[in-house]
């Protein structure tokens, strides 16, 4: 049989960072090369340059499969990585799961639940084959602790092939071959129960060299009785984070393929030094870039629109490619040297009027964003957002070419941009005929009464678990503001459906909300009606509509017409009446400030460091965009809610900027970062302990925050994807007891 691997005589003897793919026999008929990928990188996967380097098969972290957050992208990931003929293994976590150890002889049901996520990821996400880690023991395994850990791994192996007989089953194995026992792995008999095991040959964890590498391939090869796939880190180590350069990346292969491993696997994918999958890197000179930015500044100048591409050197790259290079040169001070790297055109990019001029500082920092943008996404963006002004990718183009091929002046005119046409050119590079000019202008595209209901539905959902307004809205194939829908939804509640275009509208101011308030149909068409036309007489959004005396303020505008046609979706018809009742206040988890001192729960404590730079800087940035304090504390409650992982443990044990560090933490530690957040904000914040029954019927002591927002206390429980500001579903307000409020939390 043979197995397809990336073959040691395929190193690019110049450049020394490319391996080409060649096929070499071995005893198998599995083709492993693989990546690890976290479920937070999955957007930044560039399926066409890994496939390119012959990667068949991604370890997808379980995470993926498992947060509601991720999971439409992990169906999309997966489907996409199929169309090329990438196999996807779900990355399962068996014996240590948010920062604790399983004993799988204290806990026999353990092996019951690993076989349930493997079922549940081949049946609702057909996966390709399922890769165990941390299948193990910490280091301090009993005497018969590989015979526990061969028997877990034969129960689920059997499972899986009993559900997908042509799923692989493989697993992360430590490197430290003859003393694997403490672990409790033993390489030959995991390996009757695996289609490949991976050693996690990690030198820089081991203060090891590219030679160690190749010893553990060498032993766990000799002891396996399936392929050996070698795990390769792509970084120094964990303590030192650093990509390593594709040159150490490719030499560490080669002493894994050399000492007989089958394959590799490269740990982890979002930290992988892009040179390794392009086949030949060019490093282009800042000279040659000023060149270029010369050449095409004035291409522009003479044709009004983009090049089909720039020549530099002997090499014909897209205008993408050209973004990145640019935007590089200027991020690092038009000093070194910038590598042309593999660059996506932009989704959907359209000219915008700009006004006014941007300083030299300004599009520095501009520039530094939107190469940050291209590393992380390898796709140009179709716009970069500057003073509320959105700067097309062609205008991106212009400006940093005219920066450059004017040596950085003190201000550029964005007026000056806006003469260059929408569309760029979808170029193959080498044969600048081959390309199709991509016009991106919308010119007054078709709106259905259809279109404007889907988007309703997805706006009144999205204001009840937010409790604000989206900042934008996808309505047809475009992202609108909720001013334009609130214009077009009016339309469709008044029955004006003809001629349906999305208008220019500017966002209103919005004020407090309203308690509640139930509108008859008369009442509710007279106030769209009213809508419409003040939005046709100033081009922008009513702050508030009057009735009876009540003000319904914008963002509760929005709401209704989003709810009544929610209805009109559903039913076809317009309902009877509605009511709008967004004020939470009146939950019980939410109470009402009752004069206490707010001083005390502005300052810094000992593991609530309001005035640490990193807390200062995140708080900064999720509030930047606010238009109030409830949107503040909005942003920042969904954001600790979204990216900080449940970890059970007793007590504070990392305080706010440790959790912020690990992204891990239990309910104190959750309140710790939540209220250090808000108070940097300035929002008052401060701690609740209670006691509480859970959706699961136990009940269990537990810490929360509760920011203050004009006058009343809300919950801020960021330890369940359920809960939102003011709002608890994981447990029960009503039936809690509350142990006590704090400035500072005492344990």
């Amino acid at each position: 049989m043979s197995l397809v691997i990336l073959s040691l005589n395929g190193v690019n003897a110049q450049a020394n960072t490319t391996l080409q793919n060649t096929t070499t026999s071995y005893n198998s008929s599995i083709s492993v090369n693989a990546v690890w990928v976290k479920a937070w990188d999955m957007e930044k996967m560039n399926f066409t340059s890994v496939k390119h380097k012959n990667i068949t098969d991604v370890f997808l972290e379980q995470q993926a499969f498992e947060k509601p957050k991720f999971q439409n992208s992990t169906k999309e990931f997966i489907n996409k990585a199929k169309n090329e003929n990438i196999r996807v293994h779900a990355w399962i976590m068996c014996l240590r799961q948010n920062n604790t150890w399983i004993d799988p002889v204290k806990h026999p049901e353990i092996k019951d639940v690993l076989v349930q996520k493997a079922t549940k990821y081949i049946k609702e996400y057909n996966v390709d084959g399922i890769h165990l880690d941390y299948i193990r023991y910490p280091g301090n395994a009993p005497k018969n602790g590989t015979d526990i850990i061969a028997d877990i791994v034969k129960y689920v192996y059997e499972s899986v092939k009993k559900i997908k007989p042509n799923a692989l089953v493989s697993a992360a194995v430590m490197p430290e071959m003859w003393a694997n026992y403490i672990y409790g792995q033993d390489y030959t008999n995991m390996s009757r129960y695996l289609d490949f095991i991976v050693p996690m040959a990690y030198k820089g964890n081991y203060n090891e060299t590219t030679e160690w590498i190749g010893k553990v391939t060498r032993y766990v090869v000799e002891h396996s009785l399936k392929p050996v796939v070698t795990g390769i880190l792509a970084y120094r180590s964990d303590k030192n984070p650093v990509k390593l350069p594709a040159s150490e990346l490719v030499q560490d292969i080669r002493a894994a393929l050399e000492n007989g491993a089958s394959g590799f696997a490269i740990f982890h994918y979002g930290i992988i030094d892009k040179k390794f999958f392009m086949d030949n890197p060019i490093d282009v000179s800042i000279n040659q870039i000023k060149d270029a930015a010369a050449r095409v500044t004035k291409f522009i100048d003479v044709n009004n629109r983009l090049p089909r591409y720039v020549k530099i050197g002997n090499q014909e790259i897209s205008i993408a490619q050209y973004l990145y290079l640019v935007a590089t040169a200027l991020k690092q001070g038009l000093k070194g040297t910038v590598t042309v790297i593999n660059v996506d055109n932009p989704d959907n990019s359209t000219v915008m009027a700009l006004k006014g001029n941007i300083k030299k500082n300004e599009y520095l920092s501009l520039a530094k964003r939107v190469s940050d943008f291209i590393e992380s996404y390898e796709k140009a963006p179709n716009f970069a957002t500057f003073k509320n002004q959105k700067i097309s990718f062609e205008q991106l183009v212009a400006l940093f070419s005219k920066a450059i091929a004017n040596n950085l002046p003190s201000y550029i005119s964005l007026e000056k941009l806006n003469g260059i046409k929408s569309g760029y050119s979808a170029f193959s590079a080498g044969n600048p005929l081959n390309y199709t000019r991509i016009d991106t202008t919308i010119n007054n595209p078709i709106i259905t009464v259809s279109d404007i209901l889907d988007a309703a539905a997805r706006v009144k959902k999205f204001i009840d678990t937010n409790q604000r307004l989206p900042k934008t809205i996808k309505l047809a194939n475009q992202q609108i503001k909720p001013a334009q829908f609130l214009y077009l939804a009016c339309k469709v509640i008044t029955g004006d459906t003809s001629a349906l275009s999305i208008p220019n509208m500017a966002e209103a101011i919005n004020g407090d909300s309203l308690t509640t308030i139930t509108l008859p149909k008369d009442k509710y068409v007279d106030v769209a009606s009213k809508v419409i036309k003040f939005m046709d007489t100033n081009g922008k959004a009513p702050n508030f509509a009057t009735v009876d005396g009540t003000k319904i303020y914008y963002k509760d505008l929005v709401y209704m017409a989003a709810k009544i046609l929610n209805f009109y979706k559903d039913k076809n018809r317009l309902p009877n009446y509605v009511t709008i009742d967004p004020d939470i206040t009146s939950r019980p988890e939410n109470t009402p400030y009752r004069g206490e001192d707010i001083s005390q729960y502005l300052r810094a404590t000992a593991n609530c460091q309001v005035n640490d730079p990193r807390i200062q800087s995140l708080a900064k940035e999720l509030t930047a965009n606010a238009a109030n304090d409830w949107e503040k504390a909005s942003n920042i409650f969904n954001w600790v809610r979204d990216n900080i992982d449940y970890s059970f443990y007793y007590n504070t044990m990392k305080g706010a900027v440790g959790t912020l560090l690990t992204r891990k933490a239990n309910c104190c530690d959750h309140a710790h970062l939540c209220v250090a957040l808000f108070r940097a904000a300035g929002l008052p914040a401060r701690y609740v302990h209670g006691y509480c029954q859970f959706v699961s019927g136990n009940w269990y002591g537990h810490v929360w925050a509760e920011v203050l927002i004009n006058g009343v206390w809300y919950a801020a429980d960021a330890t369940a994807f359920c809960n939102s500001l003011g709002v608890v579903k994981n447990w029960n307000p009503t039936t809690a007891t509350i142990y006590g409020r704090y400035a500072s939390l005492p344990f």
